[in-house]
Order: C-alpha cells, then structure tokens, then sequence
C-alpha cells in the first residue's frame, strides 16, 4: 500500500482520526510522518499518560515542587499526583483539594460527582443521592415559580431526611 499523502512510498504507518463522528484513515510513510509532526507517535511503541495528566495540572509551587507536602493516609505528595495523575487514595483530594479542585473541574466540568449511585451502594448514600437531585429539580421548579411541585419536593425532601 502507498502513502496516501504523498503516493510514492509504502505506507508504513496507519493514522485514524475521528471527528465530530467521522472517522478518516490515513495511511502514511515514515517521511510524510514526520513532514506532517506525527513522527513522536509512531518513534515510541507507548503512549506515556504521565506526559498527559502533567499538561493538565498547573505546576506546583515551589514549597510543593519539591513535594514536602504529603498525604497522611498514602504519603502521596502533590508533585507525584500532578505528574501521574493518579490519587493515592481517597485522602489525597482532602490533603490537596485547593490545589486539584480547579484542574479536576476543568477537565470533568464539575467536582462532584453526578453519574449513578452503584448497586451495592449503602441507603444512606442511595438516599442522600435522591435528596441532591430532588434539591436540583426543587430549584429549577421555584426558578419557573411551579410552586404547587416546589412544595411537593420539599415535602419529599423533608420525608427522605427525617
């Protein structure tokens, strides 16, 4: 097979991309590859996701850069959480959250979580789940003045918690 970029040599490599649902292949050689940048991809047989989660976070600054800093559950410290973008452990988000909570809403569009509550999950945390997504909606309803549902939902809210 030829390069189809520039028709002359066997493509050695294959580069697909998908675009607002469209999804082109492009079969490139070496030389192209690298006239076109794309040389870093095919030089190193794996992807370094330390590479990625690092653009993501700001630097520390220098009291963290050394990373002094650390978790008291794991030991993790800043430096080794902003460079694998990995957490220690659920203690980590309280020993640095001024620091990861602006990058974690950049990157997720919110810092708390809103996708579904597991099966396995206590009544506590089921029901405490319920009362946040009624407290949304009792807002959105109080905002179009449905006071007639509004009162509905604070009483369906005040039940859940008592």
């Amino acid at each position: 097979m030829l390069c189809d970029h520039c028709g002359l040599n066997p493509a050695t490599a294959s580069l697909k991309q998908t675009i607002n649902g469209q999804t082109r292949v492009m079969h490139l050689c070496r030389d192209c590859a690298e006239q076109l940048q794309l040389s870093n991809f095919f030089s190193h047989p794996f992807f370094n996701t330390s590479d990625l989660f690092s653009g993501f976070f700001q630097q520390p600054d220098s009291k963290n850069k050394a990373g002094t800093r650390r978790c008291p559950k794991c030991g993790a410290t800043l430096h080794e959480i902003m460079s694998t973008g990995h957490l220690g452990c659920s203690g980590c988000i309280d020993a640095f959250g001024d620091e990861l909570l602006p990058t974690i809403r950049k990157i997720h569009g919110n810092a708390v979580h809103t996708g579904k509550v597991p099966q396995t999950a206590s009544v506590e945390i089921k029901t405490k789940r319920q009362i946040e997504l009624l407290e949304t909606e009792l807002k959105k309803v109080v905002a179009e003045q449905n006071f007639e549902k509004a009162a509905e939902l604070r009483d369906e809210i005040n039940r859940l918690k008592g």
